[in-house]
């Protein structure tokens, strides 16, 4: 017996985004809402219109807590899947109503624009040391290529100074977060990965308990002593993991994608 979804034609996600225009333009013609094939051969729904989105995200019925995916309940998505890292977390992004509110308000109370404003003279810092460094990874021909030497390193360096990130641990975050975005990672890789970013975010928070700074971390620790609805010590884990990840990809993407035209004119 088929369905009506069935007669939808289904498309496949290249998760190496060698044709991210096209495929963002066969999505469109698909209409609204389309069916997709993640990574994994994972089945699924991409809504692609803000309004139909808005009303989406507006509805009841409907989560953002994986637990209540199907595909995850009955084991169709397991541990090593490639975008487990992205899914089985518990952050805002994945918590709905009261909790989601919850683990929000507990990060907005913390990542004040005065801390944010206070570690402006350290970005500049870092943005000039990297700049002056790369002269020295011009290639043959006398071109450099700004997404390795600045724009993925501009991100990584602050939210880790922002976050308390001890320096020595920063090359080793980075490449756990390289690997998250990474959709074609092998299996063994995203259990590593899994396990890897847990063990290093426990020891942050157990160093900056111990030994508490002018961070965010220490920052939300102090807030959740004081808490009776603190976060636990698997949110503040997956907390810190969202604000290392998404504070990165987000910039490293717009620095990433800047036009020579865009740049002189804000020369």
């Amino acid at each position: 017996m088929t369905s009506p979804n069935d007669r939808l034609p289904e498309i496949t996600l290249d998760p190496t985004g060698a044709d991210h225009h096209g495929e963002a333009a066969r999505l469109r013609v698909a209409g609204p809402v389309a069916r997709v094939v993640l990574p994994g051969g994972v089945h699924a729904w991409a809504v692609t219109r803000h309004a139909e989105l808005s009303a989406l995200v507006k509805d009841p019925r409907v989560s953002k807590d994986w637990r209540n995916w199907t595909a995850v309940q009955n084991g169709r998505i397991p541990d090593d899947w490639p975008l487990i890292g992205m899914l089985k977390v518990d952050n805002m992004v994945t918590a709905d109503g009261p909790r989601h509110h919850r683990l929000r308000r507990l990060v907005t109370q913390t990542l004040t624009r005065r801390r944010v404003e206070e570690l402006r003279p350290r970005v500049t810092e870092i943005a000039g040391h990297l700049l002056d460094a790369l002269p020295g990874h011009t290639g043959p021909d006398g071109s450099v290529d700004l997404r390795p030497h600045f724009a993925v390193q501009v991100p990584m360096q602050v939210i880790c100074e922002l976050t308390g990130v001890p320096e020595p641990w920063r090359p080793r975050l980075r490449a756990l977060v390289e690997s998250i975005f990474r959709s074609t990672t092998t299996p063994e890789e995203v259990t590593r990965t899994q396990r890897d970013r847990i063990r290093l975010l426990r020891e942050l928070v157990a160093q900056r308990r111990e030994h508490p700074g002018d961070d965010l971390t220490s920052a939300l620790l102090a807030a959740c002593a004081d808490d009776p609805d603190a976060l636990t010590e698997p949110e503040l884990i997956d907390t810190l993991w969202l604000l290392l990840t998404a504070g990165h990809e987000t910039t490293l993407s717009v620095s990433d994608q800047l036009s020579d035209p865009w740049c002189r004119s804000r020369m």
